[in-house]
């Protein structure tokens, strides 16, 4: 393999950046797969086994086939910069396996390597297999805190304002150059764009407000290279001494924010606690959080219950994780049994319930995010924060989707209504985006709805969302039916 820092140009800016991978490719699709490069491979019997947790088993030929077979043109990896484990897990014989604890901003990390001296080789030849397979990459960075052990390095906020729940918070209004040159040294690799997590910490300033307008903020979405990528993260950190936490629909209009509002509507929708006059708001994109749509719908990511999950567990069961099961999410979204019904009949209804979220998710206004752990319908066992967990709770097992694997059906499923979704829901956010789409509301009672969105050009979407019943959306082009779906597992 050529080495990767052989294979770079340079940029006015002096960033190097790989002479093959100038061609930003984001926005090729309105769906995002959040993944985890070591659960992606670990199981997977169809990858040689000596790749399998790396930046090249990520993108081996399997991969890249079932990355197409399902849809799949962009993903978004959790951190992959050099991170360090925490000392109670290290105790515990246990890893930070999502990566968010870092100890090095400028240096991808050798954890998914073959070689640890060939980390930046493979990772950008990864880049480059995805990117010449029609598939972005975009990179989740945890920039808000930082290991204990590196702590003594950067300029910190007070204990006092602990932003990040995390303690080591860093203060960005003095560490902004430090971020950008990291940022700056991802974006050599040809990759697409970032999700930031904690993004408030982001526009921290003065005595730790709020500012959307950061120094730090202005600096990234306005940079040569960097303002050329996407940037997409939470609108919240832990807040603490009084100032908010909570920043949805504050931030610039160049940077998506992640909707929780359509998260927790949507949950509550599907397991009979909201109306469906409720869930409109949402489905049409929370414009008035959102009038140019720079928002990113999404049901469920890495931190918390897989959708699998989300309607079959009572209560959290996180005890491999060392902390008594005191750590998590206490929020539960079991639907119940319904009675007169067979315990198959009450999983089929489970299954129908996800289903529906999935497509209430895909035929949204906006942009969509999901897992590939729930495109296979993975179950973590009902753990909803299995950070320390790099065993088969985060593994994926692709064999649960093969001909005859109990999970089939729903992988089957969701892969119909992300291409449908990818098909479709792009004409109707540039009509609304011209302030040129049409749209129409019918209320069947309170558990079900039909929304019909008209755009320029004869587009006509309509979209059926029920509680307890099947989901239907189809889109047409002049009264001629283009593609069409239901939540039935039956067709």
């Amino acid at each position: 393999m050529n080495s990767f820092r052989s294979n770079l140009s340079t940029t006015g800016d002096n960033i190097l950046v790989p002479v093959n991978l100038h061609k930003n490719i984001h926005n090729s699709s309105n769906f995002t797969f959040e993944a985890n490069i070591e659960d992606l491979t670990m199981l997977n019997k169809n990858v040689p086994k000596q790749l399998r947790g790396t930046y090249l088993g990520a993108v081996s030929p399997w991969m890249l086939e079932f990355y197409e077979k399902s849809g799949i043109k962009e993903l978004q990896f959790m951190p992959v910069l050099q991170a360090q484990d925490e000392k109670h897990l290290v105790n515990m014989g246990k890893v930070n396996h999502w990566g968010y604890n870092l100890s090095d901003f400028k240096h991808v990390t050798t954890r998914y390597a073959t070689q640890s001296n060939k980390a930046e080789d493979e990772f950008a030849l990864m880049v480059e297999k995805l990117k010449s397979s029609g598939i972005s990459t975009i990179l989740d960075v945890a920039h808000n805190h930082v290991h204990e052990d590196q702590a003594h390095k950067f300029n910190l906020w007070s204990r006092d304002k602990n932003f990040s729940g995390c303690c080591n918070t860093l203060n960005l209004e003095l560490e902004s150059q430090r971020v950008l040159d990291s940022l700056k040294y991802l974006a050599q690799f040809g990759i697409d764009g970032f999700r930031h997590d904690l993004a408030p910490v982001l526009c921290r300033e003065g005595d730790g407000d709020f500012n959307p307008n950061s120094k730090l903020m202005n600096q990234m979405l306005n940079d040569s290279v960097l303002g050329k990528l996407s940037h997409s993260g939470e609108p919240w950190d832990l807040g603490c001494n009084g100032k908010s936490g909570y920043h949805l629909g504050e931030f610039p209009q160049k940077f998506t924010e992640h909707n929780d509002k359509f998260r927790e509507d949507i949950r509550q929708f599907f397991i009979g606690h909201l109306s469906a006059k409720q869930i409109g708001y949402v489905l049409m994109g929370s414009q008035e959080h959102f009038p140019n749509l720079n928002v990113s719908n999404f049901i469920n990511v890495h931190d918390g219950y897989t959708l699998y999950d989300l309607v079959r567990t009572h209560e959290k069961q996180n005890w491999a994780n060392g902390e008594d099961n005191r750590d998590g999410d206490n929020h539960t979204y079991y639907l119940n049994s319904k009675g007169g019904l067979s315990n198959e009949q009450n999983e089929r209804r489970r299954d129908l319930a996800t289903a529906g979220m999935f497509m209430a998710l895909g035929c949204s206004l906006g942009h969509h995010l999901s897992t590939v752990h729930d495109l296979v319908g993975h179950s973590k066992g009902g753990n909803n924060n299995s950070y320390c967990q790099n065993n088969s709770i985060n593994w994926i097992d692709y064999e649960t989707i093969e001909n005859g694997g109990s999970k089939k059906h729903i992988y089957d499923k969701y892969t119909q209504i992300v291409k449908h979704s990818q098909d479709v829901i792009a004409p109707f956010n540039k009509a609304c985006l011209e302030q040129k789409l049409g749209s129409h509301w019918d209320w069947t009672g309170e558990k079900s709805c039909t929304l019909t969105l008209d755009a320029p050009g004869g587009h006509k979407l309509e979209t059926h969302i029920g509680f307890d019943e099947v989901c239907t959306s189809k889109y047409s082009i002049n009264g001629q039916t283009k593609s069409e779906i239901s939540s039935n597992y039956d067709n």
